[in-house]
């Protein structure tokens, strides 16, 4: 609940109503300022002690306000809530082209008082996320394109949590095909000796009426063995006639 666009629309069991409303202003011309509230169920509501909670306390109430200037190519977010139950966090998002290249960042930060499903329930002091996507040559080459991304969780009684991804999406004729490694961590940043990630392999074809679709995943580091493999085929004539089947396979599960 965190921001407008994710509050809750959802009856909580003692019949309290839950939602939010939000609007956006053009103050000026190249700035719009959102307010908003909300009211979700608490994040108590999914543990044992709801039955103890009264009715004030089963929902929390925020609110608050975005800035989003014009900036040409930039685009940029930055916003402020509150948690009428005690709490404030604030927040900001940017994106924007730099030489062929696209790039996005965003930073979130939580008050030990602010609890809400975005910050674990009030475990978590701050969030940041980098992105990075490059074009491997020109488009008539097609030779895909490189993304890479790190986050990062700042905890508040625990170390802080890392992961870096590195992705790369190209077609080998017919078939768009789709890599990611994915590596994470737990302590400072440059110590990975602890660290897991996976594999993940993604690809799809399409032809006439049929779509064919399938994701293979293996794990890295201290886990070095297949997960998980789904294949998807939908056949589809019109909205009224098609035909879909999935099969999954994964060796957890024996």
């Amino acid at each position: 609940a965190l921001f407008a666009d994710e509050s809750f629309l959802a009856t909580s069991a003692d019949t309290s109503w839950t939602g939010g409303v939000k609007a956006d202003i053009g103050v000026f011309q190249r700035l719009t300022v959102g307010v908003f509230a909300a009211r979700s169920p608490s994040s108590a509501s999914s543990t044992a002690v709801t039955d103890t909670l009264s009715d004030d306390q089963a929902v929390d109430d925020y609110f608050g306000v975005e800035l989003r200037p014009s900036l040409g190519s930039l685009n940029l977010l930055v916003g402020a809530a509150g948690r009428v139950q005690g709490g404030s966090a604030g927040y900001a998002r940017l994106s924007m082209p730099l030489y062929g290249t696209s790039i996005s960042a965003s930073y979130q930060y939580y008050d030990q008082l602010y609890r809400s499903k975005d910050n674990d329930n009030g475990l978590l002091s701050s969030e940041t996320d980098l992105r990075f996507s490059i074009p491997l040559g020109p488009k008539e080459l097609k030779l895909g394109s490189l993304g890479v991304s790190l986050e990062n969780q700042q905890r508040w009684n625990s170390d802080p949590e890392w992961k870096t991804e590195l992705s790369y999406g190209h077609q080998l004729g017919a078939v768009s095909l789709g890599h990611k490694a994915e590596l994470s961590w737990n302590g400072d940043s440059g110590d990975i000796s602890s660290a897991t990630g996976t594999y993940t392999l993604r690809s799809s074809y399409s032809k006439d009426l049929f779509d064919i679709r399938g994701e293979a995943s293996y794990g890295l580091g201290d886990v070095n063995r297949l997960q998980a493999i789904t294949l998807t085929g939908l056949w589809r004539k019109d909205d009224r006639n098609q035909i879909s089947t999935n099969l999954s396979y994964s060796p957890d599960s024996q």
